[in-house]
């Protein structure tokens, strides 16, 4: 099983966001990160909210490297074993990516980007420049529908931690207003 790297962690950056809606509610706004200084003390019920954070953090990882397959899916580019001179004279075919999940050394998760493979497909399109004899060019290797359900997945796995971050702070604001 993968491992995220272990780092020391002394602060958290944490984004605020704004949810409206019910179980399938949408993310309004999403500001500027901020640092939270009581993030260091990663035990207890603070691990709650740096699991979900994580996880938010993650999700908006996966929805990214979608967003940029899908909107490079018709990048294409000549074949690898096309001459040197068609290679220099353009570029090569968008190299589609994938996320993993890993789990993280303190808890919680992290993302992991990489190529996926095989990251182009040959494809047929003889009307490009570039197109091999037989009419093979280098396309990604995206599924359009696979794409769809990662963002769908980046969007529920976004919503159920930010939920979890909600009830949290909710938890904590009733611990402080318990009278003494």
């Amino acid at each position: 099983m993968l491992r995220a790297p272990r780092r020391a962690v002394h602060l958290l950056e944490v984004k605020r966001f704004v949810v409206q809606g019910g179980p399938f509610a949408q993310i309004v706004s999403i500001s500027a990160t901020q640092r939270c200084p009581w993030a260091a003390y990663r035990s207890g019920m603070n691990s709650i909210l740096s699991i979900a954070t994580s996880g938010m953090f993650a999700a908006e990882q996966r929805l990214q490297v979608s967003a940029e397959n899908v909107a490079n899916a018709n990048s294409d580019g000549p074949l690898p074993s096309a001459s040197a001179s068609v290679q220099s004279q353009y570029p090569p075919a968008y190299a589609a990516q994938q996320v993993n999940q890993v789990a993280d050394a303190d808890g919680g998760t992290a993302a992991v980007v990489t190529n996926a493979q095989p990251a182009t497909v040959a494809a047929y399109d003889p009307t490009a420049p570039y197109a091999d004899s037989s009419g093979q060019v280098a396309a990604p290797n995206v599924d359009i529908a696979n794409e769809l359900m990662q963002q769908q997945t980046a969007q529920i796995a976004f919503m159920s931690n930010a939920q979890v971050a909600s009830v949290y702070s909710q938890m904590m604001q009733t611990l402080l207003d318990i009278p003494t």
